[in-house]
């Protein structure tokens, strides 16, 4: 059984969307005879071109671990017995007393035991990097995926009213 998932497409469309735009303007000014602007757009447009790749990677899982793979090339892989904790947590941090409020929610898997204290570390860090957690955006389905693959607990942290 081997899994794909784009660890986050929503924001891989958003960026490359805003990639393809600056770049049309930045072709538009070169031909207006403006380089200085269209330099500036250029790089505005690589810039958003590489939150596209890091959202639109894949985290492939398969009998033996997972990995993340960018453009075809696999950048970091864990296998599930080098994984310590998988579990799912929101990003927004400060939402005080409104559960509901817990920002996106994603899993990820991590080569280390955390506590409450490193979770809470990793979500004002987040994104993590890769050769210390993988993660990718919440479904149901994907964490199933997950429990089908990773015999561990499931940590949950800054879920709101997700109980998995």
């Amino acid at each position: 059984m081997k899994k794909q998932y784009v660890v986050d497409q929503e924001k891989a469309i958003t960026g490359g969307s805003v990639s393809i735009f600056c770049l049309v303007i930045a072709v538009v000014l070169i031909s207006e005879g403006r380089p200085g602007s269209a330099a500036v757009f250029g790089i505005i447009s690589a810039v958003f071109a590489l939150v596209a790749a890091v959202n639109g990677a894949l985290i492939c899982m398969d009998e033996d671990g997972l990995s993340k793979k960018v453009c075809g090339f696999t950048v970091h892989r864990f296998l599930w017995n080098e994984i310590a904790e998988a579990g799912v947590c929101g990003t927004n941090p400060f939402h005080k007393n409104r559960s509901e409020k817990a920002g996106r929610l994603y899993i990820y898997c991590s080569a280390k035991k955390m506590d409450e204290k490193e979770r809470y570390a990793m979500i004002l860090k987040w994104p993590p990097k890769s050769s210390e957690q993988l993660y990718f955006t919440y479904d149901a389905k994907r964490l199933d995926a997950v429990r089908l693959l990773w015999s561990g607990r499931l940590e949950t942290y800054n879920t709101g009213t997700l109980l998995i």
